[in-house]
């Protein structure tokens, strides 16, 4: 699949590991790249970000990411369900408490 440059600015986050994707995953990502343009501002600057944070991470913790997205998948839809509210509540939080609940939890194995 080719992309237009347009569509290699959208992507442009993913740059440096865009070669070394599986080939579903480029086909996601290219997907997601022609519907980029119909999308409002909010989730385009959402989109952005997360790739950006995506691009930043090791490959380690890329690897964790996958395994905890597998196991959320596989949740009954009541509890995936209850865990995405209570993100949704957390991701509200001024970063003042999110700091302090952090340190206060120990880091997930």
């Amino acid at each position: 699949m080719h992309l237009d440059a347009h569509q290699k600015g959208i992507l442009a986050p993913l740059e440096a590991d865009w070669n070394n994707m599986e080939p579903d995953r480029r086909a996601r990502w290219i997907v997601l790249a022609k519907r980029y343009p119909s999308l409002s501002k909010e989730q385009q600057e959402r989109i952005q970000s997360r790739m950006r944070h995506w691009a930043a991470l090791t490959p380690q913790e890329r690897a964790a990411a996958r395994e905890r997205w597998k196991k959320l998948k596989g949740l009954p839809p009541e509890k995936r369900q209850e865990l995405m509210q209570k993100w949704r509540e957390y991701d509200q939080l001024p970063e003042e408490h999110k700091d302090q609940f952090r340190s206060s939890k120990p880091a997930p194995k």
